[in-house]
């Protein structure tokens, strides 16, 4: 049922939204609006559960929003809290190997970091930084950094800069 079906129902006692972050921004706020519109009718249950997906989905925005705004009890529930009860210590080892173990246990949102580096190759990255002193060498002589490595968003700027770094401290 879409969302222009829902707005006449009467009597509606709960609204669950499952897998929320997974809907397109223009879905997600219509699903919102439209089940909104029933706590002046009928005061329902507004239940909203996701796996977090990437910064700016509807999940996001309302998990961003201050406290004295949020009409939504908001329950954080990370694999900590299942670990034991439906989680082993082993179902959790096995997940962690995961690269999306943060995303889908842990509560992480896409993006913030980025997923275009392995961890392990942004690990030894830092390592390599730290081995040839880099951050020293980057405050001594900013120069060193290509303007060209400007374009790039934050953190593939960083992450171009240690590369950039090595390379030209490797030639030495």
């Amino acid at each position: 049922m879409g969302a222009r079906e829902d707005c006449g129902l009467t009597n509606v006692t709960i609204v669950f939204q499952d897998e929320a972050s997974f809907s397109e921004i223009n879905q997600a706020n219509d699903a919102i609006d439209v089940s909104q519109r029933y706590i002046a009718k009928s005061d329902p249950y507004l239940i909203v559960v996701s796996t977090p997906n990437k910064p700016g989905d509807m999940l996001h925005m309302i998990s961003e929003q201050p406290e004295d705004k949020c009409i939504y009890r908001r329950m954080y529930l990370p694999y900590t809290v299942g670990e034991g009860k439906i989680f082993s210590e082993k179902d959790i080892e096995i997940a962690k190997k995961s690269i999306s173990f943060k995303r889908e246990y842990n509560l992480k949102f896409l993006g913030l970091v980025g997923n275009i580096f392995l961890p392990e190759k942004i690990d030894v990255a830092i390592a390599l930084g730290r081995d040839l002193d880099i951050y020293k060498r980057i405050a001594d002589k900013p120069d060193m950094i290509p303007n060209a490595v400007l374009y790039w968003s934050r953190c593939r700027l960083w992450l171009l800069k240690i590369c950039n770094c090595a390379r030209l401290c490797s030639r030495r």
